[in-house]
């Protein structure tokens, strides 16, 4: 709403704002349903090794399971102490339109496993895909955490904008 010079300063601050209502010891941003789209981005994906899962019997044949590995250096997501914390992961992604029914996201590193795995599903009359479920699980070395977010009550906004040209004033 108030955009500042600093567009990664600003969604920081959204992020540790929202991580405020985090249940448990463990400090984390990480907990956000479409992370693991990030990597989708074709300027990203040179960092991971893709493999078409073949092996997946609890799926049906209009589903693709997509398993991803990173494979650059420096990680794309690093700790506070800027180490790597390398990514994996899957995707199931309905073969006839290509959209994402499910993302699994598993970070690993320091006796830690970070596993995140989003449900999508339909939530308005244009079929547009949204996270309806996000299942976090920290597996510790003082044991494990786990927690379940739903998401609900989609709201559209919209943009109209209107443009009067005074035609009078170009014509001088």
């Amino acid at each position: 709403a108030r955009p500042d010079g600093d567009a990664l300063a600003q969604a920081a601050r959204i992020a540790q704002e929202s991580a405020r209502y985090n249940i448990g010891p463990t400090e984390r941003t990480l907990n956000t349903p479409v992370l693991a789209l990030l990597f989708l981005q074709s300027s990203l994906q040179p960092h991971f090794r893709f493999t078409l899962a073949t092996d997946t019997p609890e799926v049906s044949r209009q589903v693709a399971v997509v398993a991803y590995e990173e494979i650059a250096r420096p990680t794309i997501i690093r700790t506070v102490q800027d180490a790597d914390r390398p990514a994996s992961g899957r995707f199931w992604i309905e073969v006839a339109t290509g959209r994402i029914l499910q993302s699994e996201l598993v970070l690993t590193g320091r006796g830690v496993t970070a596993i995140f795995n989003t449900l999508f599903a339909s939530a308005d009359p244009r079929d547009i895909a949204v996270p309806v479920r996000l299942r976090e699980e920290y597996q510790l070395p003082s044991g494990r955490l786990t927690g379940i977010a739903t998401y609900k009550a989609f709201r559209q906004f919209t943009v109209s904008t209107r443009t009067d040209v005074d035609t009078e004033r170009l014509t001088r």
